[in-house]
């Protein structure tokens, strides 16, 4: 019932307002609403409770905003433990109770206000992730987690201070040196790169080690360009040398370390004359093992010295994986493993096999029968060359499971009748034999699958003839079933 408004006319005993029975009447139904909502005065409607501060409301439905003014709060809990408000600056949710303040969920997000940039994310069962300026900067994972970018700890350095431009990677931890420590006195320019020390430390008595025996003096000529180098064999004496004099103080043990280059065009590498690396050519690198030079690299070319001279890998010991651009053999590439060509994003990768005459690829199964060719699609089988040992198989994917809207009752006669079986020769046979078949261009109109290309196209058009069993065989089928019915008229 609407709610009803009392008639009280427009002037004192004007006539005009409800009479005192209508006007009882409007009353009555309007309090009987208000009984029928609220209760009978005394027991409240189920649901409904007050006391002379409070009317609470069980589970009520909310259809239109709450609007609270600054500082005006919202508690939650019996001793107000929980409030939330706005002072006129800020929004706060204060935690007043007993206990936690628990964010529950199952992805957890907090974001800027126009959701576009992450502060942190929480996955259920997965990564907790923190953001700088929208940049991940911290992952957790099962194993662990993942750090971006430079971290830097005080701890790192006596002066708490560390820059990238300390270090070559830019990144520093205390396991890169000895002591966990590195000031600008423990160096000359106030800078150390990892190459700088083989061991982890440095120290202004210590440069990295160089072994020298027999000296009493190093060249002459110095410059400030030069290495410096310790001579163990003169107690420890800081000398100098050019880098072109270093081979003459290499002495019979020990080793030299941090040299930059050694340039010269007469040098050779080897531990004698007949096992060495030749660099004295111009633009040839000479490898010479047992006496022989075996190998060279000229002008991007990497080969034996002499024709079919060196092999790669032996028929025990096996290079791991190659990667090469193009193959081009004359003779036998054998293999254990597989020989995969291109990839599944380029467009390269062709096999070819070419020979004057006689077979040109050989493809062997020995002890069982089964695929000795498979073709794929993706990931999809859709076709195999198979043996059984006495004869071979040409098999295309043809499971059931492959097919929907399988059809038995089209009219296979009418497409049949269409099909023009020709004789012919082709231009290429000198001979110009006639053979049986038909024109691809004609039969796609008849049976589009079993043609590859277009009419008149750049690549000639083919043709499988198998593709064209199933519509002989339904016009057979057709043919007998009228021949059928003519013999039982």
């Amino acid at each position: 019932m609407a709610y009803q408004s009392l008639g009280i006319g427009s002037a004192a005993d004007d006539g005009t307002g409800d009479s005192l029975r209508i006007g009882g009447d409007k009353l009555n139904d309007n309090f009987s609403e208000l009984y029928t909502l609220l209760g009978t005065g005394t027991v409240l409607t189920a649901g409904i409770s007050a006391t002379s501060s409070t009317v609470t409301l069980a589970s009520p439905a909310i259809t239109t905003s709450i609007t609270h003014a600054d500082n005006v709060k919202a508690y939650y809990g019996t001793g107000s433990d929980l409030e939330i408000y706005h002072d006129g600056s800020n929004s706060i949710i204060k935690d007043n109770g007993t206990g936690n303040l628990s964010l529950r969920a199952d992805d957890f997000q907090l974001t800027n206000s126009t959701f576009g940039e992450n502060y942190i994310t929480a996955a259920n069962n997965g990564a907790v992730t923190l953001y700088h300026d929208n940049a991940v900067k911290l992952a957790t994972s099962a194993a662990g987690g993942t750090l971006t970018g430079v971290w830097v700890t005080s701890a790192n350095i006596t002066d708490g201070t560390i820059v990238s431009a300390d270090i070559a990677n830019g990144t520093i931890v205390s396991a890169d040196i000895a002591d966990g420590t590195i000031v600008s006195a423990d160096i000359a320019d106030g800078t150390i790169v990892s190459a700088d020390i083989a061991d982890g430390q440095i120290t202004t008595a210590k440069l990295a080690t160089a072994v020298l025996t027999a000296a009493t003096d190093i060249g002459e000529a110095i410059v400030d360009a030069d290495l410096f180098l310790i001579d163990n064999g003169a107690g420890g004496t800081l000398r100098k040398t050019t880098a072109a004099r270093i081979k003459t103080y290499a002495g019979s043990t020990g080793a030299i370390t941090g040299i930059t280059s050694v340039l010269n065009t007469s040098l050779v590498l080897g531990r004698d004359a007949d096992n060495d690396i030749d660099f004295s050519a111009d633009n040839i690198i000479t490898f010479r093992a047992a006496g022989v030079d075996q190998v060279k690299l000229i002008d991007n070319v990497f080969s034996p010295v002499a024709d079919s001279d060196v092999d790669l890998g032996t028929s025990s010991l096996f290079f791991k994986d190659a990667f090469i651009d193009t193959i081009t053999s004359t003779g036998t590439i054998t293999a254990t493993g597989s020989i995969t060509c291109g990839s599944s994003t380029g467009t390269g990768g062709v096999l070819s096999a070419v020979r004057h005459e006689g077979r040109v690829c050989d493809f062997r199964r020995y002890s069982t029968s089964g695929e000795i060719v498979h073709f794929e699609f993706g990931a999809s089988t859709v076709g195999s060359i198979s043996t059984d040992g006495s004869s071979t198989a040409y098999n295309t994917s043809s499971d059931y499971r492959l097919k929907e809207n399988v059809d038995y009752t089209w009219d296979a006669t009418t497409r049949f009748k269409k099909l023009k079986p020709a004789r012919f020769n082709f231009i290429s046979d000198a001979t110009n034999t006639l053979v049986d078949g038909f024109l691809a261009h004609e039969a796609a109109t008849v049976v589009p699958e079993s043609v590859l290309g277009e009419k008149d196209a750049t690549e000639m058009q083919g043709m499988d003839q198998s593709k064209l069993v199933p519509l002989l065989v339904k016009t057979i089928q057709e043919m007998e079933a009228r021949i059928t019915a003519l013999e039982d008229d």
